[in-house]
């Protein structure tokens, strides 16, 4: 018996598939959490386009993100639907007339007549109109009976990724395109009817979305040249989500609509919006709680608007009204602990934060006793007590004074209880007049001419440290850390520092 060319290929990947899924158990280690990202493909797409395209965005993510792993794979759904069926209806009438072409019909529905002649032009729009006219109901109907569905692929889908979450302890994205986007957002209603599935470890990102919504609130990409979309829009649903990305005129890819050729080409935008969405939303899923006893999430936000060795550090934990407004440092209720059971534990709120926090360094003080020195970076990590990391200096007679309520000249912490935010500003309103007391008594014995920089002090007493503590206890507990920028300016730029510990399941 011999197989078709296509089925051997879908045959042939399922295989590979399988042991890309198998392999990557073996290497995994659940209390890491490892993201695993999906591709939802859209219409009129073979399988070769099916893996091109899951390529495509491992080439662009890589294969670890916050030193975690990353493994992808394709979530296959049907490449015919009424999106197929609509762009069908234009070229059954395209074939009425041989004058006319897919591109002249993509070009005057775009506006872009610039250099069409208004003859055909009119021609043109009148086609449209009249498929308009003949089709809209029909497509409509067939629209809104397949925008609702829960067929036998969703249910497959959401098989995968209850097994990813529950089983696995992984983190999943999906990447939706084109129709995709309908199964994704039928998948994430269903996935979470499941009372097991109760953290967010499962987010999805839309490109080219034919919906009004992107499941969870997710972040979307859809061209302003996508004729598929934009006729979608046009004719069947007014409510599709609009266009959010200007993207030049693809000659190869007339439609707009393609995820390779338009949406994911080097020098076209929606690319680098597409990434920076993607790694959005892999810094925000949330770890299956399976994966762990108790997890450890310390959030800074660094303004580097010094230069690149003075940032001032605000752990997220710090931040109040006056912050807020000066560095974009939110203070909410945190979840900074939490426990296998879903509680969770803010440091300012939270009655059982220190006992957790304690039990917590009780348990890795058994192979790393440095947790339990309260100087040591992961002890001031486990207990919220890592300060606010910055200089300030004030001109004073012959030159600049520097000081830090923080640390001192030789870059350690001053054995003070450690401030919030408004108080740091509170301090520095204070500072010239304090300064100037000292150098009239002749003993400026708190203020230094030089200081270790910001950005030395928070690695040699913060991240390192941190770092080799992790790796002393391995096994014990999975450690990431990543940086996001959220914000840019020629003078400021500020990020996200997220760091992770994640005390492994217990035995038994």
């Amino acid at each position: 018996m011999r197989m078709n060319k296509t089925l051997k290929l879908v045959f042939l990947l399922s295989i590979s598939l399988f042991f890309q899924h198998a392999l990557g158990d073996e290497q995994e280690n659940r209390c890491d959490s490892p993201f695993r990202i999906y591709f939802g493909n859209g219409i009129m797409n073979t399988p070769d386009d099916w893996v091109e395209s899951r390529l495509e965005l491992q080439s662009a993510i890589g294969p670890k993100y916050h030193r975690m792993p990353v493994s992808y794979g394709n979530s296959f759904n049907p490449s015919g639907g009424f999106l197929a069926d609509l762009t069908t209806v234009f070229q059954q009438k395209l074939t009425e007339d041989s004058s006319l072409s897919w591109e002249l019909l993509v070009k005057v529905f775009l506006g872009l007549t610039a250099d069409i002649n208004p003859v055909v032009v009119a021609s043109v729009n009148s086609l449209i109109s009249t498929v308009a006219n003949q089709s809209s109901e029909e497509l409509k109907q067939q629209f809104e009976s397949e925008y609702a569905y829960v067929d036998d692929k969703v249910l497959q889908d959401v098989g995968a990724y209850t097994d990813d979450i529950l089983n696995h302890g992984r983190r999943v994205l999906v990447v939706g395109h084109s129709q995709g986007n309908l199964y994704a957002n039928a998948a994430y209603r269903l996935l979470y009817t499941n009372p097991a599935i109760t953290t967010q470890s499962f987010k999805v990102v839309g490109v080219a979305s034919p919906a009004d919504f992107v499941a969870g609130g997710g972040p979307y990409v859809t061209s302003d040249k996508d004729m598929v979309i934009n006729a979608l829009r046009f004719m069947v649903a007014s409510s599709t989500l609009p266009a959010n990305v200007p993207v030049d005129f693809n000659e190869n890819d007339i439609s707009g609509h393609n995820f390779v050729a338009t949406y994911m080409n080097s020098a076209l935008y929606a690319r680098s919006q597409i990434v920076g969405m993607v790694l959005s939303q892999l810094n925000n899923i949330e770890e299956p709680l399976s994966s762990y006893d108790y997890r450890v999430q310390m959030d800074i936000s660094k303004i580097a608007g010094d230069g690149p060795d003075l940032p001032t550090y605000i752990p997220t934990y710090l931040c109040d009204s006056l912050s807020q407004l000066v560095a974009g440092c939110a203070r909410t209720t945190l979840r900074y602990l939490t426990d296998h059971d879903g509680n969770a534990y803010d440091p300012d709120t939270s009655p059982g934060f220190a006992g957790t926090a304690s039990t917590i360094i009780d348990r890795l003080a058994v192979v790393a006793p440095e947790v339990t020195d309260q100087r040591s970076a992961v002890n001031l990590f486990i207990r919220a007590q890592y300060p606010v990391l910055g200089t300030s200096s004030v001109e004073v007679g012959d030159g600049a004074y520097y000081y830090s309520h923080h640390f001192n000249s030789a870059g350690t912490f001053d054995p003070t209880p450690l401030l919030h935010f408004s108080d740091e500003f509170r301090y520095q309103a204070n500072g010239a007049a304090a300064i100037m007391n000292y150098i009239n008594q002749g003993t400026p014995a708190t203020f230094y001419t030089s200081l270790p920089n910001t950005g030395q002090v928070f690695s040699e007493s913060f991240d390192l440290p941190l770092a080799d503590t992790a790796l002393k206890l391995q096994g014990k507990v999975s450690y990431e850390t990543g940086e996001l920028e959220t914000f840019s300016t020629e003078t400021v730029r500020l990020s996200n520092l997220t760091y992770r510990m994640r005390v492994c399941r217990a035995e038994g």
